[in-house]
């Protein structure tokens, strides 16, 4: 038998999505006098090949196991070059999509001793049996149909994994539609769920460990409905306040299902793809504009945070139908939108019809379209340019609450308007659009371009009037957004204030938890009005004012401050005393600010501050 088993997941980045289940989940099916000789090693993309082959040769590992995805092919295969080079005798076997995708692409680097295609639990013993016994090992293993998950051992319950920060969460396999672009139903085109009791046992094991996000590996988690609803109430009743990352099927859901997803936490994705029906026609996808947006209201009314995925470079497709697809997701308001190229995956069935469509795409990972009979290069890269753009712009600069209103007001689509920002933003900022895909950027600077770019757009087309009404409504979203992301502020401590000390002659500092924003017009009105820009811009009040934004009750708040000059009213950590704040001149009416200073204390918005020691 091996010494020991090196299984060997490469990771993009370290986060909390970087879990090793697929590797994990084979490890765990084997008996435990195997398992116990088992180790996961886990690498990332940022290390480099001396790196990766010296954390597999400390495992002293004879039998290393490598699980091979898109975004991992080719680092794999020169680890698998390089350990053969330094350890000629090791035996190294490789599986996962990329190899059960394209065998023989494997097969023709001589560097692996055997391949697993297909699902590796039932496979495995027989790979290190055959191993043990040092008999010769088939040059490919696959099992003669997809495996039973309801037999099968928990990776998460046996102890291969310990839940972390984030776990991964595989609740089926398999996939009833058959998307000729996709490899998830792996020709089996149905779906094994997971044991219930299983399932359960899993969640307490997530809350026990008190991890905070879980994605849900199923691609149409709600399909079928009931099944869907199903584990909702499971998740309602044992992991309630978990945040979930689910997959859906728009076709399957309803208002029960949408009033469901309200009452957890979660966020929910919705492959669109493309909203031509001509062009997911070719990919065996059906698109009814009507059905669709009256299942996106059902969410909406409901509050349930949603994304949108949008693919470009679909057979027939071209850069006028990916901008008019872009134009009706925002339209609908999503909390995120997510556009990507098609990537021609090998062992799909768009990957075996690619000359019936022109479709050129690269060779190796991540196989992404570079054109076709009815998208150029030239437009590829359009789109490309387009789905970066409206990441930054929508995505990370958090535009959902407010774009459409800013568009309707000055009469422009929003793919234009997203445009329009690209192209300031590489005019003014010395930034190139590969920039902006690489870099990790803050929400604040893109807010901050955003005000900057509104600022020199409506100068330059005549709608200067409304400059501080939008530059307001994107400070109200952004604010908004934040607070929804804090924590909720803490109790207000009791002995912040000694019974000698009155409200009024003390110095305050807002809790961590607290945003501040100072505002043109009176905030109040956008409450009133809901935002209406054109409006607000003529007969909103332009006395200015500042508003509190914080999160209580797992609810977003915004609250003004009441009896103060805003112009005038500190806008730092520190809120000076009120005899402090008179001098400045930043109270206006003192009764109205003493009655609110007292109603912040009592919510824990500030803390008494402590004088400096001299």
């Amino acid at each position: 038998m091996p010494e020991s088993i090196a299984f060997v997941t490469l990771h993009v980045r370290p986060c909390a999505q970087a879990v090793p289940l697929g590797s994990a989940s084979v490890a765990a099916s084997l008996p435990d006098d195997i398992k116990n000789r088992t180790v996961q090693v886990e690498l990332f993309l940022d290390q480099d090949l001396g790196q990766m082959v010296a954390a597999v040769m400390r495992t002293g590992a004879s039998l290393v196991a490598l699980s091979i995805y898109v975004w991992s092919h080719r680092p794999m295969v020169a680890l698998a070059a390089e350990l053969r080079k330094r350890c000629p005798e090791l035996i190294v076997v490789a599986g996962g999509p990329e190899v059960t995708a394209a065998p023989q692409t494997f097969r023709d680097t001589g560097l692996f001793d055997t391949l697993v295609c297909g699902e590796g639990e039932e496979v495995i013993l027989q790979i290190v049996d055959a191993a043990d016994r040092h008999n010769a090992l088939e040059p490919l293993y696959r099992n003669s149909g997809p495996i039973d998950l309801l037999h099968q051992v928990s990776p998460w319950l046996d102890g291969s994994l310990v839940p972390g920060e984030g776990v991964l969460w595989e609740v089926s396999r398999g996939c009833p539609f058959r998307c000729s672009f996709c490899f998830d139903a792996r020709g089996d085109h149905g779906v094994r769920t997971m044991a219930f009791s299983r399932l359960e046992q899993e969640l307490a094991l997530f809350v026990k460990h008190r991890v905070s996000q879980v994605w849900v590996l199923d691609s149409t988690f709600n399909y079928p409905a009931e099944r869907g609803k199903k584990l909702l109430r499971l998740i309602k009743r044992v992991a309630p306040h978990l945040h979930f990352h689910l997959e859906a099927k728009i076709e399957f859901i309803d208002e029960e299902l949408a009033q469901l997803l309200s009452e957890i936490h979660c966020s929910v994705q919705i492959g669109l793809q493309s909203a031509n029906p001509d062009v997911v026609r070719h990919v065996h996808r059906h698109f009814d504009a009507e059905l669709f947006q009256e299942k996106i209201a059902l969410l909406h009314f409901a509050e349930v945070t949603y994304g949108i995925d949008l693919m470009y470079g679909l057979p027939g497709d071209d850069e006028a139908g990916m901008r008019h697809s872009l134009e009706f997701v925002l339209q609908l308001q999503p909390n995120h939108i997510d556009l990507f190229p098609l990537a021609v995956l090998p062992g799909t069935e768009l990957y075996h019809q690619h000359s019936q469509y022109g479709l050129h795409a690269e060779s190796e990972p991540p196989y992404r379209l570079l054109c076709s009979d009815s998208m150029t290069e030239d437009a590829m890269k359009h789109c490309r340019d387009l789905a970066v753009w409206t990441d930054v712009f929508y995505n990370t600069g958090r535009a959902m609450g407010y774009f459409l209103d800013v568009c309707q007001a000055v009469n422009q689509s929003g793919v234009a308007m997203i445009e329009a920002f690209g192209h300031w933003l590489l005019a003014t900022r010395g930034m190139t659009t590969e920039v902006l895909a690489d870099d990790t950027l803050a929400s604040d600077q893109v807010v901050a371009w955003q005000k900057a770019f509104f600022h020199t757009w409506l100068a330059e087309n005549g709608h200067e009037n409304l400059a501080g009404a939008i530059d307001d409504l994107i400070s109200f979203h952004a604010c908004w957004a934040q607070a929804q992301l804090e924590e909720d502020v803490p109790q207000p401590d009791c002995t912040d204030l000694s019974e000698k000390v009155l409200v009024e002659q003390q110095s305050w500092r807002w809790v961590d938890q607290v945003r501040i924003q100072r505002f043109h017009y009176n905030i109040n009105d956008w409450l009133l009005i809901d935002g209406d820009l054109v409006e607000q811009a003529e007969y909103g009040e332009q006395s200015g004012s500042m508003a509190v934004f914080f999160r209580s009750d797992n609810q977003a708040q915004c609250v003004t401050i009441d009896g103060i000059d805003a112009s005038r009213f500190p806008t730092g950590a520190d809120v000076p005393s009120y005899d402090a704040l008179l001098l400045l001149g930043a109270v206006v009416d003192g009764d109205d600010y003493l009655h609110w200073l007292d109603q912040a204390v009592d919510y824990g918005l500030l803390s008494a501050a402590v004088p400096e020691a001299r």
